[in-house]
């Protein structure tokens, strides 16, 4: 298992290291903003080792505007979807 990383910086890791590179290659250039938003301690940056058994592990959600929405939702899902790594740094993406 690897050592603890608070969950903002394993969720910043994973979208420099997983996410915007698949961007980046199938739809260069598209304007977007990713954040980590919700509930939880990870998100406060109150996790801890603990925290790993419950709703934690890598994620973002993705924000398009309205029109790169409507043009590119679809196939952006089908990318994460089929070439999203199964596991980061021991977790499973959610």
């Amino acid at each position: 298992m690897a050592d603890f990383i608070p969950g903002l910086e394993l969720n910043r890791r994973f979208y420099h290291d997983t996410i915007r590179p698949l961007l980046d290659q199938y739809l260069p250039g598209l304007a977007h903003d990713a954040a980590l938003i919700g509930s939880g301690s990870d998100i406060l940056g109150f996790d801890t080792p603990r925290s790993t058994d419950h709703d934690w592990g890598p994620r973002a959600y993705l924000f398009l505007n309205e029109a790169d929405f409507r043009d590119h939702a679809n196939e952006i899902m089908e990318r994460l979807r089929y070439d999203l790594p199964r596991q980061f740094r021991d977790d499973s993406p959610r």
